[in-house]
């Protein structure tokens, strides 16, 4: 039986992610994908980019808040 390679899943569910705190934020944070799944990356897939006038840690603090 062939191993199963969680890291597309989980590429996947970051890039959802990202997108959901794209639009909840207005575009303050964007998510930017690097490579294709399957192209070796170095374990880097995405960056964030976040603007100069948002407080990218105060917003997840609030994201844990509501959880």
């Amino acid at each position: 039986m062939a191993k199963n390679n969680n890291g597309s899943q989980l590429e996947g569910l970051r890039t959802e992610i990202g997108g959901l705190m794209q639009q909840d934020t207005n575009g303050k944070i964007e998510y930017l994908r690097k490579s294709i799944t399957n192209e070796p990356d170095g374990g880097i897939d995405s960056i964030n980019s976040v603007a100069s006038d948002f407080d990218y840690f105060e917003y997840v603090r609030k994201l844990k808040k509501e959880s």
